[in-house]
């Protein structure tokens, strides 16, 4: 068994060194949540009561006439019947050994064009940090983390780490984005 340190270390190192090679995407901006029109959710779905709070989000949005695309991790092995599940998913298995993921799904979820990545899972795990970090989305939204590069916008959910609260304060910064452009008439 490879010590999880050194896992770790790999990971950086495979991820840095895909990142070198990847093409940036197309165009980084800004973008508030009424404008957006796709939009990209990343959840640790590992456990059911998390998995039905994102599902509920996810249709929020739809409600909302953004199209909404999920991709859930599990932390475990995948269950049998993730198949019926209204997200894509990987879990344990499609893990290489760097604790980089290796599925179809994913390196589709990378390379949608998303207006809007936002990772809901708060506790930052790896491969959530991954996909976010090689996403084609214009704009990444997370919890605040140490790898704060990969974001453009990060929450501080510290005092109180719940999904349900990470939500709810992401909403409230993006609508303070959500001014509209009057042009001045000189």
């Amino acid at each position: 068994m490879i010590p999880h340190h050194i896992r770790l270390a790999a990971h950086r190192y495979f991820l840095e060194k895909r990142l070198r090679t990847r093409p940036a995407p197309a165009s980084r901006k800004p973008v508030n949540l009424d404008s957006c029109q796709s939009i990209g959710l990343l959840f640790d779905a590992t456990e059911p009561a998390t998995r039905e709070i994102v599902l509920r989000y996810a249709q929020k949005l739809r409600e909302r006439n953004k199209k909404v695309q999920l991709m859930g991790f599990y932390l475990e092995d995948q269950p049998e019947d993730s198949s019926s599940l209204p997200f894509l998913s990987f879990g344990r298995k499609q893990l290489n050994w760097a604790l980089c993921p290796k599925s179809e799904h994913v390196e589709a979820f990378i390379d949608q064009k998303f207006d809007m990545l936002i990772n809901l899972d708060t506790k930052a795990k790896v491969p959530a940090t991954y996909i976010v970090a090689l996403s084609q989305a214009s704009f990444k939204v997370g919890p605040e983390m140490d790898s704060e590069w990969y974001f453009d916008l990060m929450i501080d959910v510290s005092r109180r780490p719940s999904l349900p609260h990470f939500i709810e304060q992401m909403e409230s910064v993006l609508k303070k984005t959500n001014a509209k452009h009057v042009p001045i008439e000189v």
